[in-house]
């Protein structure tokens, strides 16, 4: 079980134990939980994909010294660097791999299911950028609790793509 799963798990226990006695507050609690959840959710795929991609490296039986300059110049700080939020794609990612793996992925992500988590990861990501950027407490996240989750899940399978996908770009 992940910290989101956690965290949702209590968040929902705290929904249900209010029940309908108090529907400001069970309101304020889904607004305020769905926007933490979002956080949680969206920095946890952020260590997830940084994480895969060092993995690679390590996989490879790079030396430390070199995995510690990709870590701190590469990685660091970067990951929102890395995808076209904007746009919802992540071409610009993929690409930083060279044009092979951009092609194969690109492919890759035009497939059900890949597609749909993808679109989960970005939707998700782009919307925990959005809403810190804009300020967490004005912003209307047009999210319920059930759903971020939902979208959260979903992106793990893009994250396992990254994955597969960096691992052998040849097959």
């Amino acid at each position: 079980m992940t910290f989101v799963d956690n965290a949702r798990y209590n968040l929902s226990l705290i929904v249900s134990t209010l029940g309908g006695t108090d529907m400001s507050a069970l309101s304020m609690i889904n607004e305020v939980g769905a926007k933490y959840l979002l956080v949680a959710a969206a920095g946890d795929l952020e260590q997830r994909t940084i994480g895969a991609i060092e993995h690679l490296f390590e996989q490879q039986q790079t030396p430390e010294h070199l995995r510690n300059f990709v870590k701190k110049k590469a990685l660091e700080r970067q990951f929102h660097t890395m995808f076209d939020w904007k746009s919802k794609s992540a071409t610009s990612f993929f690409s930083l791999f060279g044009p092979a793996v951009k092609t194969k992925m690109a492919a890759f992500c035009k497939e059900d299911p890949h597609k749909e988590d993808l679109s989960a990861f970005l939707s998700i990501v782009a919307e925990r950028n959005t809403m810190v950027h804009q300020g967490l407490a004005e912003y209307s996240l047009h999210y319920t609790l059930d759903e971020v989750y939902e979208l959260y899940r979903r992106s793990l399978g893009f994250v396992n793509l990254i994955k597969i996908g960096l691992v052998n770009p040849d097959n």
